[in-house]
């Protein structure tokens, strides 16, 4: 991942974005990712979210607990939704690290915005489009996941060449006195 999960404000357009429209954000990273259209996946968090928030209030005004079981289930199965596409994500990016997907579970129940926010980071620096990695700018790969080879060579500038001076000799005259 390209920074922690709590490092939502590496790019403050994102973090604006996850925290006032974490539907719009996350349809919009399953679509980059391949994982599906922007509106469908967008909706389908919108209606997990109001569902949730919907019971909480119904549990609030008649203080039945049917409501607050529900609004329990919404939100264990938002972050089991959102959990399995980051877990889909790092599988098919080959994204490393020691996250499970019970980690990536968690992550969403306890701060969605921020690990919304890593992923879309992730996303558009890693320049993935459509379902492909292109990869950054400043690296290139060597080699293939596919043959054990995970080494990354960094681009360095050319190396400097002194000139010297040109000749102020005609083109085609030489130095020796062949005929």
């Amino acid at each position: 991942w390209e920074g922690e999960v709590l490092d939502c404000f590496d790019d403050h357009r994102i973090a604006i974005e996850s925290a006032c429209c974490p539907c719009y954000r996350f349809g919009k990273n399953m679509r980059r990712a391949g994982l599906g259209p922007c509106f469908l996946q967008g909706t389908v968090y919108f209606l997990l979210l109001a569902s949730a928030f919907l019971n909480c209030i119904a549990f609030i005004v008649t203080r039945r607990h049917f409501f607050l079981y529900l609004a329990i289930a919404f939100t264990l199965s938002l972050g089991a939704y959102l959990g399995f596409f980051r877990t889909q994500i790092r599988k098919k990016f080959n994204i490393g690290g020691s996250d499970s997907a019970a980690d990536d579970f968690v992550y969403h129940l306890i701060c969605p915005c921020c690990t919304i926010s890593q992923e879309s980071r992730t996303l558009e620096m890693n320049n993935v489009q459509g379902g492909t990695w292109h990869g950054r700018g400043d690296t290139i790969c060597v080699g293939t996941f596919g043959d054990g080879s995970k080494a990354f060579v960094s681009l360095h500038p050319p190396p400097q060449v002194t000139a010297h001076e040109p000749s102020t000799r005609p083109i085609g005259v030489s130095d020796t006195n062949e005929c």
